[in-house]
This record gives C-alpha cells, sequence and structure tokens, in this order.
C-alpha cells in the first residue's frame, strides 16, 4: 500500500512538472517566423531569420534590432538595415519587396504571416 502511494504521488508530481512545462513552452512560443534577405550596397548578401508575436514588419524588425528608422508622413522610414545607413543626402534608400514584389504600404502597415520572405535593398536616383 504504501509503495503504491508513492508511485501515485510520484506520477501526480511529474504531471504537474509536465504541464508546467508545457504551458512555459507555449507562453514563450513565437506565432510567427518570417525571413528577410538583406543585399548591402557593396553586394554581399545575408539572410536573417525573425520569430516575433508581432503583426507587422516594421514592428517585427525593429524589436529583432535589424532595422532602424523614423517616423514620416507614411509611416515608418527605415534608415538602417544590419547596420548600414541608405541615406537622402547620398541620393540613395532602402527598399524592400516580398517575395520579389514591390509591397505598396510602409513597413510599420506590412502585415506578416508565417513563412514571408522579405527582401531588403539600397536603390539610388
Amino acid at each position: 500500500m504504501l509503495k503504491r502511494c508513492k508511485s501515485i504521488r510520484v506520477i501526480a508530481v511529474l504531471l504537474v512538472v509536465a504541464s508546467l512545462l508545457t504551458l512555459c513552452c507555449a507562453c514563450g512560443a513565437s506565432k510567427t517566423e518570417i525571413t528577410v534577405e538583406v543585399t548591402h550596397g557593396d553586394g554581399s548578401k545575408k539572410t536573417f531569420t525573425v520569430k516575433t508575436d508581432l503583426d507587422t514588419l516594421g514592428e517585427a524588425l525593429v524589436e529583432d534590432g535589424l532595422v532602424e528608422g523614423h517616423n514620416d508622413t507614411y509611416g515608418l522610414y527605415i534608415d538602417t538595415v544590419d547596420g548600414e545607413t541608405a541615406s537622402a543626402d547620398d541620393n540613395c534608400a532602402w527598399v524592400f519587396t516580398k517575395g520579389g514584389e514591390m509591397v505598396e504600404t510602409a513597413a510599420d502597415s506590412t502585415p506578416i504571416a508565417d513563412g514571408d520572405h522579405f527582401e531588403f535593398y539600397i536603390t539610388t536616383w
């Protein structure tokens, strides 16, 4: 009888621990994973995987530290990507596409979904 009680206690403790681990893992899990490919001014490319619970590209990339920018009339204007700054003073700017197609919204208005692929590159004029 005593062995049976110990076994039941051990099983109960294991179930509680397993439940807590499952809860903790579920709370910390990011719902969205996107890929960001950056082509730098020198032509070199880097690919980043960003995991986030946020809803827009701009929010996710700022939180991740991949981009820096400022708000202008149309939304988030991205000045710096992966440490490289593009400036209108130098007749260049960062632009981004989604799956190779132009995006007609600012980064902070561009919704993201799991598996999305974005490309950033510098354009000049």
